[in-house]
C-alpha cells in the first residue's frame, strides 16, 4: 500500500513540476517574461505602440489615439504673457469600467534639439469616473527659448517637437519616461485666451 501512494505522489509531483519546469526552462533567457507581459516590458523601453495605434504612427491625427481611447478634446487655453504661463483644458473620456485618477502628470517640452520651451504639468489630481467625460487642466510655463520658437512657428499649420522627462501616475501606477518622445501637433488659436 505504501508503494502505491509514493507512486502517488511521484506523480502528484511530476504533474506539476513537469509543467513549471517547462515553462521555466522557456523563458531561461528572460523569467521576467513570466509575469510582465511584453507590451508593458516594451513600453518601459520606450516601444509606445501597442498605446499609439498604426494611425495615429502614421498620419500623426492625435484623435486617432487608441482609437479614441482616453484621447483628449481640447476646450480652451489660457495664456498670461506677462508671466510667461499658460493653463490648457481638455475634455477626457474614460470608457474603462473603472474611475482612473491621474495623480501626476509632468514633462519638459523640447524643440528637436533639445532646448526646454516649456514644462508642463497637472495642478492637482483629476479622477475620471468611469464611463464619464471630465475636464482635466495642465500647467506650464514657457521659457526665452520657448518665447523665440513660438515667434518662429507663429504661422506653421503644425509643429513637432519632443516631451523629455514624462512622469504619468495613473492609479497609483507611475511610468517615467527619459527618453524624448517625438510629436506633430496641429496649431490652432481657437479657444485661446490671451491675456496681459
Amino acid at each position: 500500500m505504501q508503494i502505491i501512494g509514493v507512486i502517488l505522489l511521484l506523480i502528484s509531483v511530476g504533474l506539476v513540476a513537469g509543467p513549471v519546469g517547462a515553462v521555466v526552462y522557456t523563458y531561461r533567457d528572460d523569467l521576467t517574461g513570466l509575469v510582465v507581459p511584453p507590451e508593458i516590458k516594451g513600453a518601459i523601453n520606450g516601444d509606445t505602440s501597442f498605446i499609439l495605434n498604426d494611425n495615429y504612427a502614421n498620419n500623426g491625427d492625435v484623435n486617432s489615439i487608441l482609437n479614441n481611447f482616453v484621447a483628449p478634446t481640447f476646450v480652451s487655453a489660457d495664456v498670461d504673457q506677462a508671466t510667461n504661463s499658460f493653463n490648457i483644458r481638455v475634455n477626457v473620456t474614460n470608457p474603462l469600467n473603472y474611475d482612473l485618477t491621474l495623480n501626476t502628470l509632468s514633462t519638459d517640452v523640447q524643440s528637436l534639439e533639445g532646448q526646454t520651451l516649456a514644462s508642463v504639468t497637472l495642478p492637482h489630481p483629476f479622477t475620471i469616473v468611469s464611463g464619464e467625460s471630465t475636464i482635466v487642466q495642465v500647467d506650464g510655463t514657457w521659457t526665452q527659448a520657448g518665447d523665440a520658437f513660438i515667434t518662429q512657428h507663429w504661422y506653421d499649420s503644425s509643429v513637432t517637437i519632443s516631451l523629455a522627462n514624462i512622469v504619468v501616475d495613473v492609479n497609483g501606477v507611475k511610468v517615467e519616461r527619459n527618453q524624448p518622445l517625438t510629436v506633430s501637433l496641429p496649431i490652432t488659436l481657437s479657444g485661446v485666451l490671451v491675456g496681459q
